[in-house]
């Protein structure tokens, strides 16, 4: 994994490179506005970028620009939590921030490591919500974006997706089933091997690697699920385009699923005439 970063401070792009030194390498940039060309020329999986550069001027602007021109980027707002520090993150947030590291509480170690991970997780489920919402009913979309959140074992259970929805999960399974969609273990299964499939498009990263990341007891564990749902090896997901693939068989699924409701309701209408 990749990532780009503008940060003024030797002390603070140390701490930066030392926290995420088992999960990414970091290139960093020497103004906010390098950030722009260097991400068209080398892919990059997040950004993170100082909210002042070396005046004292603020790059929120910067920030803004890139969110416009790289919607899908996980882009880590650096800073310090005084005074100026809260107005600067509250602009970030308004400018389209992921989310924010602060110096000196988040900078180091596993709570970096899970920022940036948990960052790029969001992004991937926002991606596949804009890509799959307009073929589930409205008022199944909710079901559909708690789904893309779930990225984990812990996480990703009918119970606990229909607590958090506020219904029973009677209720929730009933309402998919109408809709003509895939049961929710079912999504459920297929929106962790699209993340996982995200992270598998970085060549660096292993299988084991992901697997850890994404809550799975283990990297056979991943395998057979990524071959459950795809029917694909794990090199194989990584050739096919990794997430991108899995998207497509997911919406494959979906309207195999809602062809097959539609059949049955216009049998049940001929029997009824």
């Amino acid at each position: 994994m990749h990532i780009a970063a503008f940060v003024t401070d030797t002390r603070r792009a140390a701490r930066l490179r030392g926290g995420l030194r088992e999960l990414v390498t970091v290139e960093f940039c020497d103004h906010p506005r390098g950030l722009r060309p260097h991400l068209r020329t080398t892919p990059a999986q997040a950004v993170v970028m100082e909210l002042r550069d070396r005046s004292g001027a603020s790059t929120v602007q910067f920030l803004g620009t890139l969110r416009a021109e790289f919607p899908e980027l996980p882009i880590l707002a650096y800073s310090t939590v005084d005074r100026r520090g809260a107005r600067d993150i509250f602009e970030a947030a308004r400018a389209g921030a992921s989310d924010v590291i602060l110096c000196e509480y988040d900078d180091v170690g596993l709570v970096l490591a899970r920022l940036v991970e948990h960052a790029r997780t969001g992004a991937t489920a926002a991606w596949a919500y804009r890509q799959l919402a307009e073929g589930v009913p409205p008022d199944l979309r909710r079901v559909l974006r708690h789904c893309l959140e779930r990225t984990s074992a812990a996480a990703a259970s009918v119970e606990q997706v229909a607590e958090s929805l506020g219904v029973s999960r009677r209720t929730l399974v009933n309402r998919l089933a109408a809709a003509g969609l895939p049961a929710p273990s079912e999504v459920l299964g297929w929106c962790r091997v699209l993340h996982a499939a995200r992270a598998l498009e970085d060549a660096g990263r292993s299988t084991e690697s992901v697997a850890t990341a994404l809550g799975f007891p283990s990297a056979a564990a991943l395998r057979n699920m990524v071959r459950r749902y795809t029917g694909l090896q794990v090199g194989e997901l990584r050739e096919n385009g990794g997430a991108a693939c899995v998207l497509h068989l997911l919406k494959q699924a979906i309207g195999r699923r809602q062809a097959g409701a539609d059949a049955a309701d216009a049998a049940d209408a001929a029997d009824a005439a």
